[in-house]
């Protein structure tokens, strides 16, 4: 039995639906979403941590072990802050780049 292939595609396209055509802009636009949403929830992970080992640092009193695990833990929250928003910064300055070479 041979089916006819128009046929089969045009069923699939109405179940499936119209997905268009891949463009490079499209990609570019759902790439840039996709590490702006990964940033901002590390950002908030950041600054959680911070606020954390914060509160830890603040209610150590005299246990200068619990102080120094606190503080460690502040320090790699703050480098951890500061490699995000560079990364962030990173990503801006090439995405504008490109965006400005392609148009």
């Amino acid at each position: 039995m041979r089916v006819n292939r128009a046929i089969i595609l045009a069923q699939a396209g109405q179940v499936l639906g119209d997905t268009g055509s891949v463009t490079w802009a499209k990609v570019q636009t759902a790439l840039a979403s996709l590490v702006q949403n990964i940033l901002v929830l590390a950002g908030l992970a950041a600054t959680g941590a911070i606020v954390y080992y914060g509160v830890l640092m603040a209610t150590a009193g005299s246990n200068t072990d619990r102080y120094s695990r606190a503080r460690k833990g502040l320090i790699y929250a703050a480098i951890g802050t500061i490699i995000i928003f560079g990364v962030y910064t990173i990503i801006a300055t090439v995405r504008g780049a490109v965006n400005s070479i392609g148009h």
